[in-house]
């Protein structure tokens, strides 16, 4: 009887072995299925295996040179799959950012710098990594990592977290007048983007040079008017046309701007029936999904865009304008500095 139920399930298990190999010979969508789930499970395994050495408490006590060391396993697992960027690439990248951002001494950082070598042999155009070996490198070789700064500003001119680390550098060696170069350069640097790896950008990247309107009460199917020619540091009218007169009482202004701009708004001129009418932006109502507003003395008003998200600033009035062909917001778009006049002071905004 025991002969019997043992001939039976080694049968089923030869069974199951056959359909598998079987399907996964033949199915290459199921092959790729398995190894993709396969890939999700062991790059949240090696996350979470992380968590002890960078979190420290009660429990346990930061060690980011063993946090190093599984981190550069990670990355030879990833090599076995490709020479270059394998499947495993956003795992990888997600455990690396994470325990950065849990480094704060320089000796943590120093800890990380192999890491960080191999991310920019793998990709020599991957911003944040040359933002972080330069951080890693600052303290045993100055030039190198300025080097490692201007490199990740060519890959993305626009964006503050090369600059920051630049000043940083600069502030720790007191010099002033390399500083305050970088400062100048970052506040007409208006070139370059980057698309979140979540996705679900409006304009396909976070960048400075585009935003859209949509006229308000909104048609069954909404339409969005694109505008990309922002320009820094001058009141500009940007004029928005939508495809027929229609009516309106207000407009959403749609931005996926770099963290650290400030837009000013004066008025909005809408046009109708070859009358303009220019309305105060303080008549309207505004709101925000995450900007923060301020309204200055003369009761203009700025909003202060605080991360790389989809922004929408909602304006309404409580008038109904009939037959709009036209409106122009009249917009000023600065970057905010980034360190006080006493570092940069000869930075112009």
């Amino acid at each position: 009887m025991i002969n019997k139920i043992t001939k039976y399930i080694v049968l089923f298990i030869m069974l199951v072995i056959v359909i598998t190999t079987a399907s996964l010979t033949f199915s290459a969508d199921l092959r790729r299925y398995i190894f993709f789930r396969v890939i999700v499970v062991h790059d949240f395994y090696q996350l979470k295996s992380l968590v002890k050495y960078v979190e420290g408490g009660r429990r346990h006590v930061k060690d980011f040179s063993a946090a190093s060391d599984k981190l550069l396993k990670y990355i030879e697992i990833s090599k076995l799959l490709s020479d270059g960027k394998s499947g495993m690439w956003n795992g990888i990248y997600n455990a690396v950012d994470y325990v950065t951002l849990r480094a704060t001494t320089q000796k943590e950082f120093n800890q990380l710098e192999k890491v960080f070598l191999s991310l920019v042999e793998l990709d020599p155009n991957l911003y944040k990594a040359r933002i972080w070996l330069a951080r890693a490198i600052s303290d045993t070789d100055y030039k190198g990592s300025l080097t490692h700064i201007e490199k990740a500003i060519e890959i993305l001119p626009a964006g503050e977290d090369a600059y920051r680390e630049a000043i940083r550098i600069l502030q720790d060696k007191n010099d002033t007048k390399l500083a305050q170069k970088f400062c100048d350069k970052y506040l007409k640097a208006q070139l370059g983007g980057y698309m979140p790896l979540d996705g679900g950008n409006f304009f396909g990247a976070s960048g400075i040079r585009k935003m859209a309107v949509e006229f308000i009460p909104e048609n069954k199917d909404p339409a969005f008017y694109p505008n990309s020619g922002i320009q820094l540091n001058k009141f500009q009218n940007y004029e928005f046309i939508p495809s027929y007169p229609l009516t309106m009482n207000g407009i959403n202004v749609y931005l996926s701007s770099l963290p650290g701009i400030r837009v000013y708004i004066k008025e909005i001129a809408i046009y109708l029936s070859g009358e303009m009418l220019v309305i105060p932006i303080q008549n309207f109502t505004i709101t925000s999904k995450f900007a923060y507003i301020e309204e200055d003395n003369d009761n203009n008003l700025s909003f202060i865009m605080v991360n790389g998200k989809n922004e929408v600033l909602r304006f309404r009035n409580e008038k109904t304008f009939k037959s709009v062909d036209k409106i122009t917001i009249g917009m000023n778009f600065t970057k905010m500095k980034l360190v006080n006049n006493l570092l940069c002071e000869d930075a112009k905004e």
